[in-house]
């Protein structure tokens, strides 16, 4: 604490992917092979290659997440949760700026895929009416 009362964030510690019986943990990583993401709840777990306790956290869904996506160009990563939503958020502020948001299934989102210019995205998992 400093002398003013505040407090300053010197680490975040990101907990382990939580696994499950006969169930994948999906990885992610950014094209240039810097960082890795995965899901841990409803937050995107972000880590460094080189230094695992160098994390950022994105804890924007509201349900647990299931997938996430770097896209090739590296500027945006695609997220997905257990009710079918998307959401598309950039990886260049801290802040994390949600550029879009999207029902896409009506259900849990298993995977997610980008097209090579960043352009489209392509999910799967269990759609429901």
């Amino acid at each position: 604490m400093s002398e003013d009362g505040s407090y300053t964030l010197l680490n975040i510690f990101a907990g382990t992917p939580r696994t499950t019986r006969g169930r994948p943990i999906h990885l992610s990583a950014d094209p240039k092979g810097k960082n890795f993401l995965y899901c841990q709840g409803n937050s995107i777990i972000i880590r460094d290659v080189e230094n695992p306790s160098n994390s950022d956290v994105y804890t924007q869904h509201a349900k647990d997440t299931t997938s996430a996506a770097y896209s090739p160009s590296g500027f945006y990563i695609c997220s997905a949760d257990v009710t079918g939503k998307v959401r598309i958020w950039d990886t260049v502020n801290k802040d994390h700026i949600l550029k879009y948001e999207y029902p896409a299934l009506g259900g849990p989102i298993k995977d997610i895929a980008w097209t090579e210019d960043s352009k489209r995205i392509g999910v799967c998992g269990e759609g429901r009416e």
